[in-house]
């Protein structure tokens, strides 16, 4: 990473600062705090009713009827059953026990328990990490730069994690909005255009009085926006693989390391074996798919992007068509091919890859049924209506939530423990 070529962002964003500095001195003085320059909010009702209530009018053609079961339909399916979102931006996990139909990951709720099961039995039957992960184990690991992220790849994440959860907070807020829940307060976050969020408050007062019909679309409605965006993001992808197959970019595998004079750094590697490749995730079934001939040639065939010079045929020698051999090491986004050639994702690539799987994230997490995310206030909305000692009430959301908090914790811990996590 060249750190000149995020000179220009600092001063745009202290250029945007001046400006809102000016603004908040005379037409926007409630409204905008700068703390030292590097963070800026934008909080105010009037502020986020008026976004609310733009983002409102296309639902106001939607009976509430509709709303509310498409969004508690969504959200219950992706609770109990799977995440209704095909798994095109993350295809290692296609072929794990984890996964439904090849492409459907299964729900929150089927993966805490699962992994709570395995995490036991290893411990009492002391089976290998390698097993754990082979009978459906599903690792977790947080976020942490330099550890388990490189900073590079924590800069995008913070930003898809502002987009995730902006949308997902505007989505709480519109809906609410449909079901004439007025909103007290919300807003914007930012600092330096890189970390962003958003936040909106309903009237609690209002939210908890209103029909448990109007409640559950409002809880809902964040999961089912981030499980959107998603599915958008795919649609994005597919078009990129398009555009990809008659330009070479913005998809393919870019050459970070070379031995090969042939295949300089700034290179893209478009095909391997006359397969299109279209990120580092495709290469592992290519390379299985081509194992028979190479065994015969030796050799692995591969179509580059050369800077000045157009695309070229390389072939490159290799010792052995095992997998494990020609691929000497790999990370999230990069993979190290013969000791020849490093190659990783395309910047456009790895923004599509960290905002699908921040948003396949925030739906797992949200729909969980613990106190105090969504699927925790989705439950106990369901519970009220179902028992009416308050005592009672608090009792089975507070167990729910300490047994599946447990979970996910001991989830985390033990993909540490066992070094499962993967560096990005």
């Amino acid at each position: 990473m060249n750190y000149l070529d995020i000179l220009p962002l600092v001063v745009a964003w202290f250029v945007f600062v001046s400006v809102m500095y000016i603004l908040s001195r005379k037409k926007l003085k409630d409204s905008v705090k700068i703390y030292y320059g590097l963070a800026l909010i934008v909080k105010g009702k009037e502020n986020v009713e008026k976004v609310l209530k733009a983002l409102k009018r296309p639902l106001e053609k939607i009976p509430l009827k509709v709303i509310y079961m498409f969004t508690t339909l969504i959200f219950f399916v992706t609770m109990f059953f799977i995440i209704p979102v095909p798994l095109l931006l993350f295809p290692t996990l296609q072929n794990s026990k984890l996964v439904l139909f090849k492409y459907f990951l299964y729900s929150p709720i089927v993966i805490i328990v699962r992994n709570t099961f395995l995490v036991f039995s290893s411990l009492i039957h002391h089976i290998s990490p390698s097993k754990i992960v082979s009978m459906g184990f599903m690792t977790l690991q947080p976020v942490i730069p330099g550890i388990t992220v490189s900073l590079f790849t924590f800069l995008i994440i913070i930003i898809t994690a502002g987009i995730s959860i902006l949308v997902h907070e505007l989505a709480h807020g519109t809906v609410a909005l449909r079901f004439n829940i007025p909103i007290v307060s919300g807003g914007f976050f930012t600092s330096l255009f890189i970390i962003m969020g958003g936040f909106v408050e309903p009237d609690e007062d209002k939210l908890n009085s209103s029909p448990l019909t109007a409640r559950l679309a409002v809880y809902s409605a964040g999961v089912v926006s981030n499980i959107l965006l998603a599915l958008l993001t795919i649609i994005i992808y597919e078009i990129a693989k398009m555009i990809t197959i008659s330009t070479g970019y913005p998809l393919g595998l870019i050459v970070v390391k070379s031995n090969l004079s042939s295949i300089p750094p700034g290179s893209i590697i478009l095909s391997i074996n006359g397969e299109q490749v279209y990120n580092i995730y495709d290469v592992f079934p290519i390379l299985a798919k081509s194992f028979l001939n190479c065994q015969y040639t030796h050799t692995l065939i591969l179509k580059a992007l050369v800077p000045g010079k157009g695309v070229s045929i390389v072939k490159l020698p290799v010792r052995s068509c095992a997998i494990y051999s020609i691929v000497r090491s790999a990370t999230l986004n990069s993979i190290n091919i013969e000791n020849m050639l490093v190659v990783e994702n395309t910047l456009f690539y790895q923004f599509l890859f960290w905002l699908f799987n921040l948003n396949i994230t925030l739906a797992l997490i949200n729909a969980l049924p613990a106190y105090p995310v969504d699927g925790g206030q989705f439950i106990y909305a369901i519970i009220s209506e179902i028992i009416e000692d308050e005592r009672g009430k608090k009792i089975m959301l507070y167990t729910l939530s300490a047994i599946f908090w447990s979970g996910l914790i001991i989830t985390i811990l033990y993909t540490f423990k066992l070094g499962l996590y993967v560096i990005g």
